[in-house]
């Protein structure tokens, strides 16, 4: 996986939707390419990166990172994070190919059993794509982001893995996996 393709879309995502995301533009802008790489190239056991694809430029991403490992009674557990699509390409299928490889993925995870995710309560489209894809609601947080002096909730959502299998596939061949 492209480090530096993740790191310009990440950047490109934080300044574009500053709602998105629990982090900020100014936060990861010196954020190293290095230390992208070594974090594309991690255990596939846990962590698991998808990028999407037109040509050679990256338009779409997002992770999921397993609970600490070292933490017996939490590691059943992953976050989905950092799911991000370029405007151009929304609307087109891209976030949920990208949602269902993830899915897919997690599946495959010896002993992952549940998915969490934090989207903000305004992001519709996102939560929206979530739920279409099977995620659940669970909790909400009350101004969990300020960002430009207001305050945005988060919807917690889960799905859980180890259950019935999923029908959704991919459609189209723009996603790869960073492991």
């Amino acid at each position: 996986m492209d480090a530096a393709a993740y790191l310009r879309l990440r950047l490109y995502g934080l300044r574009e939707s500053p709602t998105a995301f629990g982090s900020s533009h100014a936060e990861e802008r010196h954020r190293p390419v290095a230390e992208c790489r070594k974090w594309l190239e991690d255990s596939p056991q846990k962590e698991i990166f998808v990028g999407a694809f037109a040509g050679n430029v990256m338009i779409g991403q997002a992770a999921l990172k397993r609970e600490r490992t070292t933490n017996r009674k939490q590691r059943h557990k992953a976050w989905l994070w950092g799911m991000y699509v370029h405007p151009r390409y929304r609307s087109q299928g891209v976030g949920r190919e990208i949602a269902v490889k993830l899915l897919q993925a997690a599946r495959g995870m010896k002993g992952l059993e549940i998915i969490k995710l934090a989207a903000t309560s305004t992001n519709n489209r996102a939560l929206g794509l979530y739920r279409r894809v099977g995620f659940r609601h669970y909790a909400t947080e009350p101004k969990a982001l300020l960002v430009k002096g207001r305050y945005y909730d988060f919807e917690y959502l889960m799905i859980d893995v180890a259950g019935g299998k999923s029908k959704a596939k991919p459609k189209s061949g723009r996603l790869t996996d960073g492991k």
